[in-house]
Order: C-alpha cells, then structure tokens, then sequence
C-alpha cells in the first residue's frame, strides 16, 4: 500500500473549519505549503511534525499566525 501522504505537497484548509486534530499532518515531509482560513481556531499536538520544508500562508493576526512563530514554522501572511 503506498502512502499518499508522502507526496503531498500543498493543503487548502477550507474557509468554516475551526480545528485541525492530532497529527493530521504528520509526517508530510514533502508538505511545502498550508493555506489556513482565518476560522481555524484550534490546531492539535503534532499537526505539522516532521513536516521540515513547510510554510504556514494565513491571514495576519490570525490563530495560524500564532501557532506557526511557537512552532518556529515559517509564516507567510495572505489577504483575506
């Protein structure tokens, strides 16, 4: 069986989804970019592990934002 996470390389979170769960992207090593909405106000344990050439592209000030300097990801800011 072969693992499709291994190639994914961007993901559009749409625009209503509050929270990303444990781990969803774990392990998405070719994972460069995430589009994140300005309604995600929750982003579990472990979502972006082992994901070393991702950006986060989310609107500024947004809970995205935040979590991407704690997580010392690369932020790009996007307009609503």
């Amino acid at each position: 069986m072969v693992n499709a996470r291994v190639n994914l390389r961007s993901a559009w979170i749409p625009e209503g989804i509050t929270a990303l769960g444990h781990g969803s992207f774990n392990g998405c090593r070719s994972l460069t970019d995430a589009y994140l909405p300005q309604s995600v106000e929750q982003i579990g344990d472990y979502t972006f592990a082992h994901c070393p050439k991702l950006t986060i592209h989310a609107p500024a000030r947004s809970y995205a934002e935040r979590y991407a300097k704690e997580h010392n990801i690369p932020f790009q800011p996007i307009e609503e």
